[in-house]
């Protein structure tokens, strides 16, 4: 799972009552609007509002607040109708252009967001909350070196702004200067030890560098500050699966499954951890219940596949094969692992086709040409065999199966000079390669 996105700056219920006078009717509605609001009645609110503005149609402030709620309701259109009419009025209304920024970029309107912020930010260029929150429509719109400069902003006018730390680690993180990033989250720690979220970020960046226990520390961070963090839980596991800790990452993905029973991804990782631990039968009871949950999910019919190879159930692999070539054509390990399949079920020609695919899609994969070098040595094209695995050769060097198999073709073509230089080759490569000791010793 990704980041925790950094949130934008100030609810939307907070509303801002703007009254000429305390005592008129219009700012009495205006008030009760805003009360309404701050607990969630924002319908009620709109009408307390529209009941001010029939009162005084000239109130700014009342139009302000009444496009704040109609944001909150999810209707952002009327929402900027609103803040438009608030700016025609005041002009100089720093907060409107402000809010108008926000609500377009829930729409996804992110440039348009950036030039409301600049206005607000030209007519009070102490607005720390303009400059934070540009700074998330820049990151949002792939520009993170230009967010960076407005997060600095925000924290050159609030230098204790936890969240301002967390979205410059954000684009630090996405520009790939994680160590940089790890230093604005322990920033944000120092000023909120208690923010779940900013350990969360610390430990995708620490898990990006490899330092997967580092992570895990601060993963267990989150779980304890939030114990139903699914997401916290789910990149617990998958930094204990790169360190090799299948049954703890099992756990982990157990966790996940309990609050998201629906996750097919905690599923797919639970499988994918079985599998490493040699449990492929409930590895694919996994893979079957994250493809009842997603059926387009390729991946999961692709280690399904490789499941089945494994326990030797070919005709049910090569279906899931076909499976995720149906659902990713230009999926190259599919083809060959397919390919893989029918060589084991002695269906070579069709073998080589898949392979051919592979080469198609990915031309630098040594083992695809080896694959397809095997296939051919079956059928006893041994000349045809050699060009595919010499292809392997230059591609790696020291791919100790392709010189054994290059021996082996050149001895059945009665070449045994050669093929004893390529399994000695091959024994300089694999020490303990025992399959190239035998066949010298053949040869």
């Amino acid at each position: 799972m990704g980041e925790y996105l950094n949130r934008e700056r100030d609810g939307f219920g907070k509303g801002v009552g703007v009254a000429d006078s305390d005592t008129d009717d219009a700012a009495m509605y205006c008030d009760n609007g805003v009360e309404l609001a701050k607990s969630g009645r924002h319908a009620d609110a709109v009408r307390c509002y529209d009941q001010a503005i029939g009162l005084r149609p000239d109130y700014a402030g009342v139009y302000y607040n009444k496009g704040i709620a109609l944001s909150e309701m999810g209707r952002h259109a009327e929402a900027i109708g609103c803040c438009d009419r608030t700016i025609g009025l005041r002009p100089d209304y720093a907060e409107a252009y402000y809010i108008k920024g926000r609500i377009l970029f829930r729409m996804g309107r992110h440039a348009e967001a950036i030039g409301c912020y600049d206005q607000a930010i030209g007519l009070r260029p102490d607005y720390a909350e303009a400059y934070h929150n540009k700074g998330i429509a820049l990151s949002e719109m792939g520009r993170h070196a230009e967010a960076i400069g407005c997060y600095d902003q925000a924290i050159g006018l609030r230098p204790d702004d936890a969240d301002a730390y967390i979205g410059k680690g954000v684009a630090l993180s996405d520009m790939g200067q994680l160590a940089e990033a790890i230093g604005c989250y322990d920033q944000a720690i120092g000023l909120r030890p208690d923010y779940a979220g900013v350990y969360h970020n610390k430990g995708i960046a620490l898990s990006k560098m490899g330092r997967h226990a580092d992570a895990i520390s601060c993963y267990d961070q989150v779980i304890e500050l939030r114990p139903d963090d699914a997401d916290a839980h789910y990149n617990k596991g998958g930094a204990l699966f790169r360190m090799g800790r299948h049954a703890e990452a099992i756990g982990c993905c157990d966790q996940v499954i309990e609050l998201r029973p629906d996750d097919a991804d905690a599923h797919y990782n639970k499988g994918g951890a079985l599998f490493r631990m040699g449990r492929h039968a409930e590895a694919i009871g996994c893979y079957d219940q994250a493809i009842e949950i997603r059926p387009d999910y390729a991946e999961a019919y692709h280690n399904k596949g490789v499941a089945l190879s494994d326990m030797g159930q070919l005709a049910e692999a090569i279906k899931c094969y076909n499976r995720t070539i149906e659902l990713r054509p230009d999926d190259a390990d599919a083809h060959y692992n397919k390919g893989g399949a029918l060589y084991n079920s002695g269906r070579f020609a069709e073998a080589i086709q898949c392979y051919d695919q592979a080469i198609g899609l990915r031309p630098d994969s040594a083992t695809a040409h080896v694959g397809k070098g095997d296939a051919l040595y079956k059928m006893g094209r041994h000349a045809e065999a050699i060009g595919c695995y010499d292809q392997a050769i230059g591609l790696r060097p020291d791919s100790a199966t392709a010189h054994v198999g290059k021996g082996d073709a050149l001895y059945k073509m009665g070449r045994h000079a050669e093929a004893i230089g390529c399994y000695d080759q091959a024994i300089e490569i694999r020490p303990d390669y025992a399959e190239a000791y035998h066949n010298k010793g053949v040869t």
